[in-house]
């Protein structure tokens, strides 16, 4: 009898040994995040959402790429992924100044959201990873009819504090790069790493107010021939709204 019980222990043993085993196997099957591709992100500034788009390269551990924000074009310098894990070192350089800030979060398919720090603190963001170009399909066409573009003539509105200010905007574009002048009644200032991707843009530029070089950031979404965002500065947020003037090249 003694044997018979000492059987049917050792049996239970193996068996509940092996279903063990079966749960925890496959869990090292599980691959780890893939990071590359093109991404729109946004950031929840305390100004408003912050459009951040461009491109991350991952080979196993190795991350690299280019970002665009409002503030200048960002190097990745370094990164790591850890399961779906992410950690991003991104350099960003503006017209004159630079500063680094560190992303990290978690990657769920096409989908990533985090938080970054910053010099100016930590912010949330969310992302999400583009789909292929129509290029890729084998359609042989890089744009689809109507998809907006820059360039050209604007005249934009600003809501400022002591009312409605009038700026003219000249734009070109080159691909996704934008360069061109803004003038107003502080006078004229031409930028030259202005960005567009989709329907959103920005460009910084530095405007001579008394004396005193003033940075801005444009940010904002262009439909047809119209366009609105905002403007950041040292004293704050603007909303703009502007038309595009009939006849101007686009």
């Amino acid at each position: 009898m003694k044997a018979i019980k000492f059987f049917l222990f050792a049996l239970l043993a193996i068996s509940f040994a092996s279903i063990a085993n079966a749960q925890t196997g496959p869990k090292s099957d599980s691959k780890p995040a893939d990071l590359s591709g093109d991404w729109e992100i946004s950031v929840a500034a305390p100004t408003g959402p912050m459009p951040v788009t461009g491109s991350i390269k991952q080979d196993g551990q190795t991350v690299s790429g280019k970002l665009t924000t409002p503030y200048g074009p960002g190097n990745i310098t370094s990164g790591s992924v850890t399961g779906s894990q992410f950690k991003i070192m991104v350099a960003v350089r503006g017209e004159g100044n630079r500063f680094d800030a560190t992303m990290t979060g978690t990657l769920d398919g096409d989908k990533m959201k985090g938080s970054v720090d910053t010099p100016q603190g930590a912010f949330d963001f969310t992302g999400t990873r583009k789909a292929a170009t129509a290029s890729t399909a084998g359609t042989g066409s890089t744009s689809s009819k109507g998809s907006p573009v820059a360039g050209g003539s604007w005249v934009l509105t600003v809501n400022s504090p002591n009312g409605d200010l009038q700026v003219n905007l000249t734009v070109k574009q080159d691909g996704e790069n934008l360069s061109g002048t803004i003038s107003s009644q502080f006078g004229q200032s031409d930028f030259s790493s202005g960005k567009f991707s989709g329907n959103k843009f920005s460009f910084p530029v530095a405007i001579n107010v008394g004396g005193d070089s003033v940075q801005l950031v444009f940010t904002g979404v262009i439909d047809g021939d119209t366009m609105k965002g905002n403007i950041e500065s040292p004293q704050g947020s603007f909303d703009f709204s502007g038309a595009r003037q009939k006849g101007s090249d686009k």
